[in-house]
């Protein structure tokens, strides 16, 4: 509603222009606590662009001269063996994370020597190491060809400059150069980023023409890489809530490529479960998009019940818009979904300590109106005002309300007039009925009928019958300078649609 805004303040140029400018809280008066003011936090602002952005976090690297078996690469290694929980590779991982070691095979040994030390005379007296395997002996979970695979693939990476070179080039924007690079270091040695950044040059053109279905393609690698949910799901935190590692980037992408019809046919099928996986991959807000397009039947059927659980478990991640959509369900219930606006009020109450306008509008309301809390109108003023003051029109047509009357905060028609002004330009017809009424009176700045009138008809036009009437009612009391004037706003208005 924004475009409107622009739109009126272009057509109204005719000396007709409009003054908004945020209202000087300094001059309200209010005695509302400070303690029940709710908290803001919205953490890291993410601007979205069709720039290219690259998502990653370096992580210290081990003395490159030991290395250990990533059973998830090594040929053999806990391959097609009798499960023991003593060898399970998640487990194994996950002590390993913890720099925990055994105290057999799987400690750290040197890439330059995987089978022992030999300047020392040391060897490993490991079971298949430096023989046969006995009888009664049981193989090791990672042997000889496991750890020499490893030790080399360890080596290689070490000197391997082509991710490195590839980021070069893309910095220098030597764009074409670079995609040699992210390609043969992905194929080289099989880097996830490098095949991101191969589907991202393809999909904005850099380096070479657009093409939508190589970028699918090179993302798809990514996106369908091994993948273990024990310990390869992605870290979400909510003070830098854009944050993705490169899967879940990747299937981002691909879910807005398929949602949009980026460069190839919209399937919004495919694109919901591209934004699950995402999910699956640990980015939160991917949960959201899914609980958003199962609420509103985008890529399949309206199921309420799956909604909910997306956004649930956003919502209890700790991301805003899900605790509110979870609020805007429970208060009145759906398909499926019982009512229960007692806790429709608490997911709004976290949403609304996070910052979100929606969330803090919702809880200004109950204060106000005393529903599933007790009426307290000093409450209801506070978030009303954290509302708006993030651009949250109906609470703008509230807090304006409050000034108009004079109610808790003192009459100030001037600022009444700037809250109703800013919700109009907005679209919100509230907030443009208001500003007509205020206009066609001359309450809180000159009177100016034809700008009046202008609000009422665009009101109008938005089904406030009210607004239709007091059009009625003015119109006939204008001078035809007057009604051409206002005529020719609307007709401009119109003409742009």
């Amino acid at each position: 509603m924004v475009v409107l805004g622009r739109r009126i303040r272009t057509a109204l140029c005719m000396g007709l222009a409009l003054t908004v400018a945020a209202p000087a809280w300094s001059q309200a008066t209010t005695d509302a606590p400070k303690s029940e003011a709710p908290k803001t936090d919205t953490g890291k602002t993410a601007t979205t662009d069709q720039t290219l952005t690259i998502f990653g976090r370096k992580r210290n690297s081990p003395n490159p001269d030991h290395v250990r078996i990533d059973p998830n690469q090594a040929s053999s290694c806990a391959f097609m063996e009798e499960y023991d929980p003593n060898y399970d590779p998640i487990v194994q991982g996950y002590l390993d994370d913890f720099n925990v070691r055994r105290e057999e095979d799987d400690k750290n040994f040197s890439a330059n020597s995987p089978g022992g030390n030999a300047r020392s005379g040391q060897r490993s007296d490991l079971p298949g190491m430096n023989g046969e395997l006995g009888p009664n002996d049981r193989a090791p979970p990672c042997n000889p060809s496991d750890r020499y695979f490893a030790a080399g693939r360890a080596m290689i990476a070490r000197k391997d400059k082509s991710l490195r070179e590839a980021y070069a080039a893309f910095d220098d924007k030597k764009y074409e150069e670079a995609l040699v690079l992210f390609q043969k270091s992905y194929v080289k040695m099989g880097y996830d980023v490098a095949a991101l950044m191969e589907g991202k040059m393809y999909l904005l053109g850099l380096g070479t023409k657009p093409d939508s279905k190589q970028a699918v393609m090179w993302l798809t690698k990514v996106a369908e890489a091994p993948f273990n949910p024990e310990k390869d799901v992605q870290k979400w935190e909510e003070d830098d809530p854009a944050f993705m590692a490169p899967r879940s980037d990747a299937a981002m992408l691909l879910g807005r490529i398929y949602l949009t019809g980026w460069g190839i046919d919209k399937d919004a099928r495919t694109a919901r479960k591209w934004y699950i996986k995402a999910d699956t991959f640990g980015f939160v807000p991917a949960a959201h998009i899914a609980g958003r397009m199962f609420e509103g039947g985008i890529g399949g059927e309206v199921d309420m019940k799956a909604a909910v659980k997306y956004y649930t478990r956003a919502g209890e991640a700790g991301y805003a818009p899900s605790q509110y959509s979870m609020g805007v369900i429970l208060y009145d219930g759906a398909d499926g979904v019982p009512a229960d606006p007692k806790l429709a009020a608490e997911w709004w109450s976290h949403a609304a300590k996070r910052g979100h306008p929606d969330a803090l509008y919702e809880m200004g309301r109950l204060y106000d109106l005393g529903e599933v809390v007790a009426a307290d109108p000093q409450k209801a003023i506070v978030y009303y005002k954290e509302a708006a003051l993030a651009g949250q029109a109906d609470a703008q047509v509230a807090i304006g309300t409050f000034f108009y009357t004079g109610e808790i905060v003192g009459q100030d028609h001037a600022i009444a007039r700037k809250w109703f002004a800013s919700a109009a330009e907005q679209g919100n017809p509230d907030g443009m009925f208001n500003l007509g009424v205020m206009l066609s009176k001359g309450e809180g700045g000159d009177a100016d009928r034809a700008v009046a009138l202008i609000w009422f008809r665009l009101a109008e036009e938005m089904g406030l019958e009210k607004a239709g009437k007091a059009a009625s009612a003015l119109e006939p009391k204008l001078t035809d300078e007057e009604k051409a004037r206002a005529n020719s706003v609307l007709k401009e208005l119109k003409a742009a649609g």
